[in-house]
Order: structure tokens, then C-alpha cells, then sequence
């Protein structure tokens, strides 16, 4: 699994909460969370979208690692973190 040595939350978004990973091995990873009860749903949704603007090779798309809900209700979804 993923060791996180540390993370720092990103400003932005009026919905959800989003933060940068640094792991052990280097990866910066971008998390973005929310534990309203229909976030899981809406997150789902954003990723189905970012699959679909990834298979069109137009733009740079981060690559989603993982989505879905923690054990505690909170919706999230993991993605590379992109400069």
C-alpha cells in the first residue's frame, strides 16, 4: 500500500475538500473528499468524466488511481497529481 509521509490541503473548490500526497517513494498524489452522503455519487460521476476526456488523447488527464468511499462514509477520489 501507499505510505503517506505527509499532505497539504488545496484551496479552490467550494464543494469539496482536495489535499496533495507526498508518499515514501516519491508520488505526489491529489485527493479530493467529501463526506456529504450524495459526494460518492457526484465523485463517481467526475470520474466516469475523466475517463472519457482521457480515452479522446486531447489533453493531459490525470490518471485516477482509486475512487470510492472510506470505511467512515467519506467519498474520495485519488488521482496523480498533475504540475
Amino acid at each position: 500500500g501507499l505510505q503517506i509521509l505527509r499532505h497539504q490541503p488545496i484551496g479552490g473548490g467550494d464543494i469539496n475538500h482536495a489535499a496533495q500526497l507526498y508518499c515514501a517513494d516519491g508520488q505526489a498524489l491529489f485527493l479530493k473528499y467529501n463526506p456529504h452522503p450524495q459526494a460518492a455519487a457526484m465523485l463517481h460521476t467526475e470520474a466516469l468524466g475523466l475517463r472519457l476526456l482521457q480515452a479522446a488523447q486531447c489533453i493531459k488527464i490525470p490518471e485516477i488511481l482509486d475512487q470510492g468511499q472510506s470505511e467512515g462514509g467519506i467519498a474520495y477520489l485519488l488521482l496523480e497529481f498533475v504540475e
